[in-house]
């Protein structure tokens, strides 16, 4: 019994020594849900989580409003993305292309992602997360 407590204290004393590691959005999703402190990013899904790092600071309706008109631009030729895309990329400061792949992503996770936690390091291919206090 109390082997079994000393181990436990240990567990519990240095919980961000070691970072989740994940490659998929699912395992990113699962990794915020169990509010992990330390979180890497591996593979395709790094570069991608990263070039959309300018979604922290964007308004949830100006991303809503732009996710919608990058939906309708099949159905209107395009029209929606001159109404609706570019002035939203140009008040916000993030390109079309970042904001597509943040709907591929998922927009609420990335919002959950960027609002609780803060980038440590990124190099190609690995990205860094740590749990903002």
């Amino acid at each position: 019994m109390r082997k079994r407590k000393k181990e436990q204290n240990e567990s519990t004393r240095f919980p961000t020594r070691i970072p989740t590691r994940v490659s998929t959005k699912e395992e990113l999703d699962e990794a915020i849900d169990r509010g992990c402190q330390t979180i890497r990013i591996v593979g395709k899904l790094a570069g991608q989580v990263y070039r959309t790092r300018a979604l922290a600071h964007v308004s949830p309706a100006l991303l809503g409003s732009a996710a919608a008109s990058l939906g309708f631009a099949p159905a209107t030729g395009g029209l929606s993305l001159a109404l609706g895309v570019m002035p939203t990329t140009a008040m916000s400061g993030v390109s079309i292309g970042a904001l597509i792949i943040a709907i591929s992503i998922g927009l609420s996770l990335l919002i959950a992602l960027f609002k609780n936690y803060e980038v440590i390091d990124y190099r190609h291919g690995s990205l860094t997360l740590h749990k903002k206090d």
